[in-house]
């Protein structure tokens, strides 16, 4: 049999489309690191920013096909014409989408070609992501949903949690759990530098907030927490790095003003590369009180780069990163982030050892090389039987 061991399918590896890109690419790169080179098929169209191929150095195991009608599905039938002949070399397939054409159509190609397939759903499938668009899920549920998941080899799932919440609509299929590979930064960032641009001065205390800027984030808990600390607190600072729909965008900008935490708040923007290295160095605290998170891979960023966490119990990866004393898991509440914060913040060796052993537990624990050998272990056992470490 050919040497390739999957295929996988990304049903869009464009930046805009978040953490589910990243993961996947990240997912597969995690293979090649292993020895075991395979495929990413995903659909691109004009606009897509398909930089984050070229930042986690995928550009060499990815085929990117036109979307075709309906394209906001992500469907491109030349990504299944494609996957109809590398299938015939593979040993199985993992799709990273469940809500979209392209990952069902391959899916069905699989059944035909009678080629195991995994459905790693990616947080589509828990009862909080099932809310959005619900008739339309409700819907496609039963009758589209349950014989593929039904069909699959198994639901791979990031988490634990994840794996106990997720609806598949009546379907009996296994349920695996694998977290998703995070690889070190190329370049290391730097404390100093993030700082001297910014204006940010040695004795300042910087909270962070990378991600999306999204109603669930709990950007309405964190801002007025930030406010109250900074009326007492003239070194508390706020960088904020993410990008969202201008209407929400602009809501986030006139709480700032509302809650006077404007003055010492730096909008960012979308970043990434050495500009994200060095937010992360030069911060003291990552930052995200939640409504739900399925892994949460720029929490999992900060710990490697020796930056502790601030997170809610809605962050499916709290019970491992308090376990590890890697972070602080708080109830979302505008009083118990305020208190919290405070007294986080005051006790600048308390965050460093903390941040260490957060990185020192990120590193073993999320490394291209250790997920990627799980992996295939589970691929292993799903294929044969036995002899797989699940962890």
């Amino acid at each position: 049999m050919d040497a390739l061991q999957s295929v996988h399918v990304v049903p869009r590896a464009s930046r805009q489309w978040g953490g589910q890109s990243r993961a996947g690419i990240e997912t597969v790169r995690s293979l090649t690191v292993v020895g075991s080179p395979s495929i990413l098929l995903s659909t691109s169209d004009e606009g897509d920013d398909l930089s984050v191929l070229t930042e986690l150095n995928a550009v060499s195991f990815t085929r990117l096909f036109a979307r075709s009608f309906p394209k906001r599905f992500s469907n491109s039938s030349a990504l299944v014409r494609e996957a109809g002949s590398l299938l015939k070399a593979a040993k199985i397939l993992e799709i990273h989408g469940v809500f979209d054409l392209v990952s069902y159509r391959v899916g069905l190609l699989a059944q035909r070609l009678q080629i195991p397939y995994v459905v790693r759903p990616h947080g589509a499938l828990d009862p909080f992501d099932l809310r959005k668009k619900r008739l339309l899920k409700t819907i496609l549920g039963p009758l589209v949903l349950r014989s593929f998941l039904q069909k699959a080899t198994a639901v791979l799932c990031t988490t634990t949690c994840e794996a106990k919440r997720i609806r598949t609509f009546g379907a009996e299929v296994p349920r695996m759990v694998c977290p998703l590979p995070v690889s070190s930064p190329m370049e290391q960032g730097s404390r100093t530098r993030f700082r001297a641009r910014y204006g940010i001065p040695d004795g300042g205390k910087v909270v962070c907030f990378l991600s999306r800027i999204d109603y669930k984030k709990g950007l309405e808990i964190l801002i007025p927490s930030l406010g109250r600390l900074q009326r007492h607190d003239p070194d508390v600072w706020f960088v904020i790095a993410g990008g969202g729909d201008s209407i929400f965008v602009r809501a986030i900008q006139a709480m700032l003003k509302k809650e006077c935490v404007h003055k010492r708040t730096i909008e960012l923007g979308w970043i990434g590369g050495v500009d994200k290295s060095d937010l992360l160095a030069g911060s003291d605290l990552f930052a995200l009180p939640s409504l739900n998170e399925n892994f949460c891979i720029a929490a999992v960023e900060s710990l490697i780069a020796g930056t502790p966490v601030a997170i809610s119990e809605n962050v499916y990866l709290s019970e491992a990163i308090s376990n590890a004393g890697a972070g602080w898991v708080l109830p979302r509440s505008i009083d118990s982030w305020t208190e919290a914060l405070s007294r986080i913040l005051a006790d600048g060796m308390r965050l460093r050892a903390v941040g260490e052993a957060g990185s020192a537990w990120a590193k073993a624990e999320f490394s291209l090389e250790g997920v990627g050998r799980r992996t295939l272990s589970m691929y292993r056992e799903l294929l044969y039987g036995g002899g797989c470490n699940e962890k």
